[in-house]
Parts: structure tokens; C-alpha cells; sequence
């Protein structure tokens, strides 16, 4: 071991013994830092993603360009020979050598560390996730250095050892893309797929340290590093020797053993999830809802043999999920695969309720749409089917399984229903909302115009009354209704704002409607007439100039606001997007017997205005930042009027709507809890809220932005340069003492 570690250390100082090993390491942070801000502040997001998506591009390039001298130079000038004439094997010899580049790039890697130490005071990152992808990076980069290693001792030539180098890791990168494996059939591309470098580490890079990919890298090690012990030994030994036999035998056994063992592990679903929110781990909820089913389920995925690659990963996904089901479901849960091929397979999909998906593909350098199937249908003796058509994402699949497991468990469907007759927003406006709302609950209309009595109208039977933006106001008996449905336990979201917007001119004025006075009233809580913006804590929006052009602006009105208190709407939802809102007070002297929480609330660095004003993505916010601070924009009431009522008051009717949600899960999964919470469904809000949300980054203003990312982008490549040019100067003395 000692001899081990005295050559890792020499190969380590070689690096940093000369301005070069600087100059790579500078050249890498600064490429690094680069493409990272130039996506991550376009988003504004707390995640090292973006990152660790490009990172094997420049390892593409870093790695050969650290290990082409680590057997290539001692070859050509035959330090290697002295080195083995001393009582050192040549294992030990090459081990050393390895290990020295191996902690040379990853010296580079972890300088990213400070960076990240930086950018923690601006967001909250998910440090289980983080720690997965460098974990992860060291997995990636034993592989490619043992690529490097083995590149290094086919030649004494060090440039003809970098392109061997690149050329070996670009073909473990594009291995697996989609034109590499579109001209062939369907088992040859998933084995090429399988041997991709990217399709491991981008697993890995989500927060799971799987076996599969554990294993593959560790075989990519143990090849590469075999390969270049019998390459460095091919010119030490006399071929067709017993010795030269029996390392030839020892790397062939080893090279099948290697096969074997990735053959066996892709059977086997062990892994670790290491994000904060164990994403792609069952929860406990789910665990509940399996255990407690009656009979038992049948599970059938149809997933077609040659989907396109951005679906393999999904499909893996979701076959070692559903293989959690059914190990935590004791029998329970059955679980059948399909891969419809003939007419007839393919027919039986369509008649189950999969159709077939439409996607294009490369063959033969041309794109070509093909078709195939990807949904999975869930049945019960005697009981209707349930199907997902189609499984387009794997961050929700829990929730969108467990909720259909959850109808054969409780067949009944509580009522939600939107009231109309006061301009409210249209059915048409809440259509994702409603839709994702109809999976679990039946949707209906209801009008208190002409009721005289709560038992003579259809909100009586109605489990949850949702009152989505009305621009006028309601009649005093119908005030009355809702007063007398909330106090007999009744279940309520109010999406109210609060003032009158005006969205073709993007203005605003003082609003007509009684309801905010009616809601302080019954509930206590008090929507002010004003639209909430945040100067730093926002959404990009994109606006057309009322032609073919657009532009996309960072959008004040459109604030992200987090969670104000910890309640199972908000569970796991780090950020939502608050369009056009009021901003809310629940007065300390409120004379309504109820309790009141605050749900949602801004960042510091958000004001209000308020009655008539603009709502232009490019004006100017003169405002007094001593004004600016966190305000409340949702509150959770519950024990209405002493009753066990409950309702939820948000100040904008927007932040559910169409116009706002598309691209936005977050706020729909918002939505969605709370509907679960005032249900009480709160199992499915559990699982519902697993799925990752935005962290945002947030900056006091732009300059400090500006400051943070050019000093880091700066600031860590100086401090490289300025160790490198002291220790560089402190050597340079050394050499000039006299001894």
C-alpha cells in the first residue's frame, strides 16, 4: 500500500509541478462555471442540474487531457523501467499511477464545491440530490480515467494518446443516442443503450444510486484498468509465455465475469434514493392504500420493444416501481407485461384503452414517425378498468397509480362543485384543473340565483364548494347559503381577487364584487384590494408585441411564493407561481370563531399596489425598499363559526387557471392538495406532492446577482491561478537553495 500511495502522490504533484496542470484546471472551471449560470439564471433555479448535463462533455476533454502523459511519458523516457527495478510490482506501479489522475480530475471536480457553498445562501438546494451526482461523478470518472489509462500505454506518443483517449469516451457517450441506435432492432439497441455512459449517469444525476449503474461503472474501471495492465505487460513479457498465457486467461475470465455480473444486476431493482423528498422511493401513504385493498389487482403494462430512447429511462422507471407494488403489496397487486408487436397484440392494447403513441426516429439518416404503446391498465374481478393511455413522465407516476388504485379501495366519489352566475371564469378557463380534478371526484355547476333554502338547492349535496373569480357581487341570500353551508360543515376554496383585472390592456381597478367583504366577514380574513409584485422572487413570461415577435421578461406580477406554514397542502412544494394575486391579513381582532393559518406567503423582497394601475412586464417599480417584505397570499381555515367546516382563501382566481398552469406542476399539484385537503384525501396529497418543484434562487437585487455569478466565475479560477503561481514560486526558490 505504501508503495500505492507514493506513486499516486508523485503522478498527483507531476500535474501540479508545472503551469500546465494550472492552465487545464483554470480552463475547466471557467468553462464549467460558464454554461452553468448561462442556463441556471434563466430559470433562477437551486439545482446543480444543469451542471452535471454537460459535465461528461467536458470530461470529454479534461480527462484525456490529464492521463495521456501517465504512461505514455514514462514509457517514452523510461522512468517506467527504474520504477520497476526497485521491489515494486508492476501493479502496484500501474494502481498508483491510476489513483494519482483518478484524485487530479476529481480535484477539479470539487473546486465547483465553493460555488455551490455560495449559491446556498441564495436558495435551498436538495443536498441528498447533490451529493448523489457527485457521488455519481466519481463513479464516471474512475471509468473514463481508466479509458484515459489504458489509451496512455498503447503509445509513447502523448497527442496520439489524447485522441485515442476522446475517441474511446465518444463512442461510450453516443453509443446510446437515439441516431446511433435508430437502424437497428430492438435488443441491440437497448444492449447499446445499456453500454451508454450517459444513460447511467443521467440516472444517477436524479438523486438514486442504482446497482445497474453501480455496477456498470465499476466493470467500465475494471475493463479499461485490465486492458491496460495486459497492454503495459504485452511489452515486459515473452509472448505465448506461462506467464503471458496466464494473464491473458486472468483478463478473459475477468472480461466474462464482468458480463455475467451486468447480465445478472439488470434483473435486480436495488437502489438508494437519496433526494430530500425520496422521489422515486414508495411512500408510506401508497404503502397504506396497497395493504389495505380486498382483493387482490391485476397490472398490465404494454410498453412496445422499440420505444425512443427518451423513454427507455421512463420505462425502467416504471417497471421497478411497479415491482415495488407488488413486493410491498403481499400478493395483492399482480403485475403483467405486454410488448405488442402482431396485429393481434396491438388490437387487444387499443381494446384495453392504450392506443398507440406516434414518435420519430432516425433510420437511415432520415427521421421516421413509428408507433408504438406506453400505458398500463389496472383491473379488479367485476369491477371497470382503470387506464393510464399514456405515461409521459415518471415524476407523478406514484400519484397517478396510487389514485387509481385508491377507487377500487374507496368507490366513493365525493362532489366538487364550481358556483356560477357572477361572471365567474369560464369552464373553458379551469379546464386542466377540472380535468385532473374528474380522475377523482365528480364536477358539477351549481347556481344559488334562485335557491330559497340550502336544502331546496344543489349545494347541499355538494362535498366541496369552489368559488373561482367572480366579477360580480353576490346577492344577500345567496351570501346567507354559503354562510349556513359553511357552518353545517361545509368545504370551500375561494379564489377571489382582489381588485378588477383587465388582462388585453393589462391594467387593473377597484373591484365591483362583495365577496372580500363577505369573506372577512364569515372567515375572517381580510383580501386586500392590490396585486402583490416581487422584485427578485419571480416568473420569466413570455409577451407578444402583437405580432409574429415575442419576448420573454422576467414578470414581478407573476410572484414565486412558498410555503408559510407546515400543512399537508404545501408538503414538499418549494415554489409556486403567484399570477395577479391580492396579498391577504387575518386581522389579530377578528370577531369570527375560527382558525386560521397562513398557507402560502412571498419573499422578503415583495410590495403591493393597489385600486387602478398598470400591469406592463417593463415598467419601472419605484417603491421605497423599506416597503418591501413578505406578504401572506393564501390562508387555511378551518372550525368555521365553531363548526368543523373548512375552506381555503386564495387572492388570485389566475393561479389555477389555464392561462397560467400550462407548464407549471407545481401549481397544479397546489391546486390539487388543496381540494384533497378540504376532502380530507390527505394520503394522496402525500404522494401527490413527492414530485420535484422549483427551489428558486434568490438575489436582494440584480447587482448582487451580477456580483455572485462573476465572482464565482472569476473568483474561483483567480484563486487556481493565484495557489498555482505561489506554489509554483515557492518550488522555484526551493531549487535555488543551497544544500
Amino acid at each position: 500500500m505504501k508503495s500505492i500511495f507514493t506513486f499516486a502522490k508523485r503522478e498527483l504533484k507531476s500535474h501540479f509541478d508545472h503551469p500546465g496542470g494550472y492552465i487545464i484546471l483554470v480552463v475547466f472551471l471557467g468553462l464549467v462555471f460558464f454554461f452553468y449560470f448561462r442556463s441556471t439564471l434563466v430559470v433562477s433555479e437551486a439545482s446543480l442540474r444543469p451542471l452535471f448535463n454537460f459535465l461528461p462533455w467536458l470530461l470529454l476533454f479534461l480527462v484525456p487531457a490529464i492521463t495521456m502523459r501517465s504512461l505514455a511519458a514514462d514509457e517514452k523516457e523510461g522512468t517506467s523501467e527504474v520504477f520497476l527495478s526497485q521491489p515494486v510490482s508492476p501493479a502496484q506501479y500501474l494502481l498508483g499511477k491510476y489513483l494519482g489522475a483518478f484524485a487530479t480530475i476529481m480535484l477539479g471536480v470539487f473546486a465547483t464545491l465553493p460555488a455551490l457553498l455560495v449559491l446556498a445562501k441564495f436558495g435551498s438546494f436538495d443536498w441528498g440530490l447533490v451529493a448523489a451526482q457527485y457521488l455519481g461523478t466519481v463513479f464516471l470518472v474512475s471509468g473514463l480515467c481508466a479509458i484515459g489509462f489504458f489509451a496512455s500505454g498503447l503509445t509513447k506518443n502523448q497527442i496520439v494518446a489524447f485522441i485515442l483517449s476522446i475517441a474511446i469516451i465518444f463512442f461510450f457517450i453516443v453509443i446510446g443516442w437515439e441516431a446511433a441506435i435508430g437502424s437497428v432492432s430492438a435488443g441491440i439497441s437497448s444492449f447499446m443503450q445499456q453500454m451508454s455512459i450517459l444513460w447511467h449517469f443521467s440516472n444517477i444525476t436524479r438523486g438514486v444510486i442504482d446497482l445497474r449503474d453501480v455496477v456498470y461503472f465499476l466493470s467500465l474501471t475494471t475493463l479499461f484498468g485490465s486492458f491496460a495492465y495486459i497492454g503495459f505487460m504485452r511489452k515486459r513479457l515473452t509472448r505465448f509465455s506461462s506467464a503471458w498465457r496466464s494473464i491473458n486467461s486472468w483478463v478473459l475470465a475477468l472480461v466474462a465475469l464482468v458480463v455475467v455480473w451486468n447480465g445478472a444486476v439488470s434483473f435486480i431493482s436495488f437502489r438508494f434514493d437519496l433526494t430530500s423528498g425520496r422521489l422515486y422511493t414508495l411512500s408510506q401513504a401508497t404503502k397504506t392504500l396497497v395493504a389495505g385493498l380486498a382483493e387482490p389487482l391485476t397490472i398490465k403494462l404494454y410498453a412496445s420493444q422499440n420505444l425512443p430512447t427518451e423513454l427507455i429511462v421512463a420505462q425502467r422507471d416504471v417497471t421497478d416501481m411497479l415491482n415495488d407494488y407488488r413486493s410491498v403489496s403481499k400478493g395483492k397487486i399482480l403485475i403483467e407485461q405486454a410488448h405488442p408487436e402482431s396485429d393481434t397484440e396491438k388490437q387487444e392494447a387499443v381494446n384495453s384503452g392504450v392506443p398507440p403513441i406516434q414518435f420519430n426516429v432516425v433510420r437511415k439518416g432520415e427521421f421516421q414517425v413509428k408507433e408504438g404503446f406506453f400505458g398500463l391498465t389496472i383491473s379488479q374481478k367485476d369491477k371497470r378498468a382503470e387506464v393510464i393511455p399514456y405515461i409521459s413522465q415518471t415524476a407523478d407516476f406514484e400519484y397517478q397509480l396510487s389514485r387509481l388504485i385508491h377507487r377500487f379501495a374507496d368507490e366513493s366519489k365525493k362532489t366538487v362543485a364550481f358556483l356560477e352566475g357572477h361572471n365567474e371564469i369560464s369552464t373553458d378557463g379551469y379546464s386542466a384543473l377540472r380535468g385532473e380534478l374528474a380522475n377523482a371526484f365528480d364536477i358539477e355547476s351549481v347556481s344559488l340565483l334562485t335557491a330559497t333554502s340550502l336544502s331546496s338547492s344543489a349545494l347541499a349535496y355538494s362535498d366541496i364548494l369552489v368559488v373561482a373569480g367572480p366579477t360580480q357581487a353576490l346577492s344577500q341570500n345567496e351570501e346567507n347559503l354559503i354562510t349556513e353551508y359553511l357552518k353545517g360543515g361545509g368545504r370551500a376554496f375561494f379564489l377571489v381577487d382582489g381588485v378588477q383585472l383587465d388582462f388585453r390592456s393589462l391594467t387593473a381597478s377597484p373591484s365591483n364584487t362583495s365577496l372580500p367583504a363577505f369573506i372577512e366577514k364569515t372567515l375572517g380574513v381580510k383580501i386586500n384590494p392590490s396585486v402583490v409584485y416581487d422584485l427578485r422572487a419571480n416568473e420569466n413570461v413570455q409577451f407578444n408585441t402583437g405580432g409574429p415577435l415575442t419576448f420573454v421578461l422576467p414578470y414581478p406580477f407573476w410572484a414565486r411564493v412558498g410555503a408559510a406554514s407546515d400543512t399537508p397542502v404545501t408538503k414538499d412544494l418549494k415554489s409556486i407561481v403567484y399570477s395577479w394575486g391580492a396579498s391577504l391579513e387575518i386581522p389579530q381582532d377578528k370577531a369570527v370563531s375560527s382558525e386560521a393559518t397562513p398557507l402560502l406567503k412571498t419573499s422578503p423582497f415583495a410590495g403591493e399596489q393597489r385600486n387602478s394601475f398598470m400591469l406592463q412586464p417593463n415598467q419601472e417599480f419605484a417603491v421605497d425598499r423599506s416597503a418591501l417584505g413578505e406578504r401572506t397570499v393564501a390562508v387555511l381555515i378551518k372550525n368555521i363559526l365553531g363548526g368543523t367546516g373548512r375552506a381555503i382563501v386564495l387572492g388570485s382566481s389566475s393561479m389555477l387557471s389555464d392561462q397560467v398552469i400550462g407548464g407549471k406542476p407545481e401549481n397544479i399539484a397546489f391546486g390539487l392538495n388543496a381540494i384533497d385537503w378540504l376532502a380530507e384525501n390527505e394520503g394522496l396529497i402525500s404522494i401527490r406532492s413527492k414530485t420535484a418543484s422549483s427551489r428558486p434562487l434568490t438575489f436582494a437585487s440584480s447587482d448582487e446577482q451580477t456580483m455572485v455569478q462573476y465572482g464565482i466565475m472569476i473568483g474561483i479560477p483567480l484563486l487556481a491561478v493565484l495557489f498555482g503561481t505561489a506554489r509554483l514560486f515557492l518550488r522555484r526558490q526551493k531549487t535555488k537553495m543551497a544544500f
